[in-house]
């Protein structure tokens, strides 16, 4: 009873708390809101706080312009709230779309519609009136003189590329490139030749290679939907040294998958698969577990939109994969997934980052030298409802300092 009673008071202190430090805010209109009052963006930053980050982190109205913030985020965020249309217009949704299911969107607004305008006056209110410029202490240079251009022999009109993958260790295929409009992967030798050519019904967005095979990652259909057209497909090499892709799925009904890594995670020496959904809406970060004889069941890890990128290691050593992966939806950060033997998995957010910032990939390197991978991260996702050039864009190299570890 004591612990509970504890619990409360801490809870209303911090409240209380956040309320006179929001009290003694000065907040600064930008030049086409200046006719908000102040109390109404003082009530949508308590409201933001409460909803805005149910689902990722409470985004900073200084991340994005005003504009960016009235006519495309908050109306695209609307309908996650229950709200689908409001000052006489209706939100843009996919309430219509049988992928997500019928309980998605909340069946009722979860707020007032005052209480929504609240929100709109803290975001567009206070953000700026545009984004400044990047502060760059070196200027991009636009000459590389460490490095010479070598012209491919393919060439064609309209190249529509979706995944190029460089193999230095294959004399034969160094180079793979999937074309989506030609709907072919191709193969090409250390002269930029075509030596081989594989033709694939889908978007193949990735290869992992294996030994005498290859598993491609078919998307399905490469624009955002939230539809299962994705699957895994093996391309193989006959008698007579030509490569094909096997027709028969590995496995599919995948929502937009980004990558599948061959991987035995419960060490029982069958391969599994990890396969990162990347989706739209909806999607998620699973393990096809082999239970041989072609079959699979499918763990799910993290039931979350986004996953662009997983790597795969044994970072406390103790002889299990573990697994690192950059959420690029939502909430955006790099989790890592501890294995703690018979396919269980501890889920920790190792960084979080705000959702406008486009998260796009991510890799790991010892960069000091300690014996951890520091983590290099790369955001600059900039086609969805913020179309303006952002100045926290770019690449950070960020530390891993012990395997407790917390980055910087």
């Amino acid at each position: 009873m004591n612990l509970n009673i504890r619990s409360v008071a801490s809870v209303l202190l911090i409240g209380f708390l956040t309320l006179i430090l929001i009290g003694c805010k000065n907040y600064q209109r930008n030049s086409s809101h200046r006719d908000v009052f102040i109390s109404s963006i003082k009530k949508g930053e308590v409201l933001a706080a409460r909803y805005c980050q149910s689902c990722h982190l409470l985004p900073d109205p200084s991340l994005l312009d005003a504009k960016s913030w009235g006519e495309g985020v908050l109306p695209n965020m609307g309908p996650r709230l229950g709200i689908f249309n409001y000052g006489y217009k209706t939100y843009p949704s996919s309430r219509n779309d049988l992928s997500i299911g019928l309980n998605f969107y909340p069946s009722k607004p979860v707020m007032s519609m005052q209480e929504w305008q609240y929100i709109i006056d803290y975001y567009t209110a206070i953000s700026p009136d545009s984004l400044p410029k990047q502060d760059r202490k070196q200027s991009i240079q636009n000459n590389l003189t460490l490095f010479t251009v070598q012209t491919p022999h393919i060439s064609y009109k309209d190249p529509a590329s979706s995944f190029v993958k460089i193999i230095p260790g294959d004399s034969i295929h160094p180079l793979i490139i999937s074309d989506v409009a030609k709907q072919s992967i191709y193969f090409l030798d250390s002269q930029l030749k075509i030596k081989d050519s594989v033709h694939s019904i889908g978007p193949v967005v990735d290869i992992d290679i294996l030994q005498n095979k290859m598993l491609a990652c078919n998307i399905g259909v490469l624009n955002p939907n939230n539809g299962m057209f994705g699957k895994g497909q093996f391309i193989k090499m006959n008698e007579k040294g030509k490569l094909f892709e096997d027709t028969t799925a590995l496995f599919d009904k995948l929502r937009r998958p980004v990558q599948i890594t061959s991987v035995d995670l419960n060490k029982d020496g069958r391969d599994d698969y990890l396969v990162c959904e990347f989706g739209n809406l909806i999607g998620e970060l699973s393990w096809m577990e082999n239970m041989g004889n072609s079959k699979f069941t499918k763990h799910v890890l993290r039931a979350y939109p986004g996953a662009i990128k997983a790597y795969i290691n044994d970072y406390n050593h103790d002889g299990a994969p573990d697994i690192w992966v950059l959420f690029a939806q939502g909430e955006e950060g790099v989790f890592l997934f501890t294995n703690k033997g018979n396919g269980d998995f501890e889920t920790k957010e190792v960084l979080r980052f705000p959702s406008v910032y486009g998260s796009s990939y991510f890799e790991l390197a010892d960069f000091n030298n300690d014996g951890y991978p520091d983590i290099v991260y790369t955001c600059g996702d900039n086609a969805d409802y913020s179309v303006v050039f952002k100045p926290y864009h770019g690449v950070y190299i960020l530390p891993v300092y012990s395997e407790v570890f917390f980055p910087y």
